[in-house]
């Protein structure tokens, strides 16, 4: 048996990086880091480059993030062995800031996956050992409009985040079994701020421990989603933020650490983020157990939160998490459009579902039955969100 602990998106700029340096209870309660220090290994989502750049990409409307590298230490003080990089933010400071950021990783031992110099590299497993078991960790980035066009994807030659698509990354898993005897998958996707997942999600999830995966771990909403245990394995479908500063936005939308300008602080939805530390075997999940991460409102500080504050926390996780027993996707799209109704980011994001659902049929089945599929899979999505309308 092993233990692991997932955490989700990571950012080690904004206030965090004006001058401090990492120590003692600084930035983090004593109970979460030994409890983090107390697990075979950690993940973390890290979600901005470790650069001293100052040459972002040019995306417009695309806001740029960005950690100094005197940050590095505070993965090494949090106990971070695993950075997944798949994320929409890894390549804002483009390939220099990605190697910069593979630089000041292997300085400090910490593993990375989900990003590279061209797509074999981005696509690779970080292999660590948890307990007696052998563990490959895979990550993937997919996320929807408006920020869909603004991620470099790795491929042939280019340097670039792995991308999440169904078929290719069953293969992955496929080939990591060949060198571990347990496969985690961190997945960087779909809508942010939206408490329930997209149906889309949840067949995509599924799918992925049917190919052999054990442990499927998302964020990139910023807040936190449900659990589901399916078959031998879990899906959290979104973590939340972990550690996530109040940061600056500068001219050209650059987030950055120190300087003058305007700034932004995690609303109290995004505050909340969710530690979740798995007990596990070669055969699948055993436990699990779901530990609240609050972010302080006025400074980089986390924790557990108050005795209050997790008991709350478990009720509201496990109301989060009843829609995902639904395993029907059309009436779990019923209860997803119905949530969205009336907002107008839920409108959009409903409509561009469908296309979504779409192209994730083609990837995940190919060509043969193409036209039967569509029409079905287009006739079914559009008299669901007519009538729910």
């Amino acid at each position: 048996m092993a233990r692991l602990i997932v955490v989700g998106d990571t950012f080690l700029g904004g206030e965090f990086s004006r001058g401090q340096e990492v120590s003692g209870d600084t930035f983090m309660s004593e109970e979460l880091r030994e409890r983090l220090l107390g697990a075979d290994a950690v993940i973390c989502n890290l979600e901005a480059p470790i650069t001293d750049s100052t040459s972002p990409i040019q995306i417009p409307g695309k806001h740029r993030f960005r950690a100094p590298a005197k940050a590095i230490s505070a993965l090494e003080w949090f106990g971070i062995g695993v950075a997944t990089l798949a994320n929409n933010h890894m390549m804002d400071f483009g390939v220099q800031g990605l190697k910069d950021t593979l630089r000041a990783l292997d300085s400090i031992g910490v593993r990375y996956t989900g990003a590279g110099e061209d797509g074999t590299e981005a696509r690779q497993p970080a292999l660590i050992q948890c307990g007696n078991l052998r563990v490959a960790v895979l990550a993937y980035t997919r996320i929807d409009a408006p920020y869909r066009r603004q991620v470099p994807y790795a491929g042939v030659g280019s340097a670039g985040v792995a991308r999440l698509v169904c078929k290719d990354v069953q293969g992955d898993i496929s080939q990591a079994l060949d060198q571990a005897d347990v496969v985690v998958l961190s997945l960087h996707w779909k809508n942010s701020h939206l408490r329930l997942p997209h149906p889309v999600d949840l067949y995509v999830a599924r799918e992925l421990i049917d190919a052999g995966a054990t442990i499927v771990f998302g964020h990139h909403p910023h807040i936190v989603r449900g659990i589901e245990r399916y078959k031998s394995g879990l899906i959290a479908y979104s973590l939340g933020n972990f550690f996530f500063p109040n940061h600056r936005m500068l001219h050209n939308n650059v987030v950055s650490y120190g300087e003058a300008g305007q700034l932004h602080g995690s609303p109290g939805l995004n505050r909340l983020g969710l530690a979740l530390a798995i007990d596990f075997c070669s055969s699948g999940v055993l436990e699990y157990e779901a530990l609240p991460v609050v972010q302080e409102r006025h400074k980089p500080f986390v924790s557990f939160g108050s005795v209050v504050m997790q008991r709350r926390f478990a009720r509201q996780l496990e109301a989060w998490s009843a829609p995902l027993l639904e395993t029907d996707y059309r009436n779990h799209y019923r209860l997803y459009s119905s949530l969205l109704r009336g907002s107008p980011r839920g409108i959009i994001s409903s409509i561009l579902g469908i296309p979504t659902a779409i192209r994730l049929h083609l990837e995940q089945r190919g060509i043969e039955g193409v036209l039967r599929r569509v029409n079905e899979v287009i006739r079914g999505y559009v008299r669901l969100w007519m009538k729910d309308w």
